[in-house]
């Protein structure tokens, strides 16, 4: 879904996932040691508008997929479960 968004608009799909998070309002963080990579963020402001289809498709996707899930923190002895992890 997102890739398809990103060819439409001949972006990458972090562009996408970038200007979504940035139209939504949310705080972005970006982690790169690449200036390619660090100008591309930069540009996914401005790169691209979306339509109304875009935003009812990112919309639609699952909210609740974790890249990365935390439980490196839930050892044992640790405080720590999955349950108590997230507010979901």
């Amino acid at each position: 879904m997102i890739r398809a968004i990103a060819e439409k608009h001949n972006v990458s799909p972090a562009q996408v996932l970038l200007h979504w998070a940035i139209e939504c309002g949310t705080s972005v963080l970006c982690k790169t040691v690449h200036p390619t990579r660090m100008a591309e963020n930069l540009s996914s402001v401005d790169a691209l508008t979306f339509d109304e289809d875009d935003k009812l498709k990112i919309a639609a996707l699952d909210k609740h997929r974790r890249y990365i899930t935390g439980d490196f923190w839930c050892t044992e002895g640790s405080p720590y479960t999955l349950e108590n992890l997230w507010d979901q």
